[in-house]
């Protein structure tokens, strides 16, 4: 009777360690949210939005006073002017939002993919490198694309300084 109660116990434990192992194994449905490219796009996603619901508050504003303004007094004409920008500004802003969104969800697809090629090949993810490379071609994209030669003045002051200073040890 031992012996049985003994061999049972022992299976359900095999059991428990084979269904462990077996559900660490399994690749993670949601790795797309580790992605910092995927993060970076979101806090883009968050930051349109704000910008696109201050420009509807301005655009309302705008609208007020131009209800408020006198007629034939020049002030109608500057207020649908400004009317005017703000809803080009708003539909630039809309147009803005929806790519992010669009781009948001393309690539929580393309992380999962990656993931999912990286932990076949048994590599590391997200791969660094290509984070980097992002990185670095946000950083261009956004760089002021004008070079004013004062600016250049400043840059090439700063180097010089920069090389004379002492290094400290």
């Amino acid at each position: 009777m031992f012996h049985v109660e003994h061999m049972k116990c022992a299976f359900f434990g095999l059991f428990f360690v084979f269904l462990t192992l077996a559900g660490c194994n399994k690749p993670d449905p949601n790795a797309y949210k580790q992605d910092p490219i995927l993060s970076d796009y979101q806090s883009q996603l968050t930051a349109t939005t704000a910008l696109f619901e201050a420009q509807v508050k301005q655009r309302d504003e705008i609208l007020k006073e131009l209800s408020s303004s006198q007629p034939q007094t020049g002030a109608t004409a500057i207020h649908r002017k400004r009317v005017g920008d703000a809803e080009a500004r708003l539909r630039n802003l809309e147009q803005q939002v929806k790519y992010w969104k669009i781009r948001l969800e393309s690539r929580a697809k393309e992380a999962q993919l990656e993931y999912l090629e990286a932990r076949r090949l048994n590599k590391p993810w997200p791969d660094q490198a290509a984070v980097d490379n992002y990185n670095a071609q946000k950083r261009l994209r956004l760089s002021k694309m004008v070079w004013d030669h004062k600016d250049r003045i400043e840059q090439m002051k700063k180097s010089e300084e920069d090389k004379t200073k002492p290094k400290h040890e």
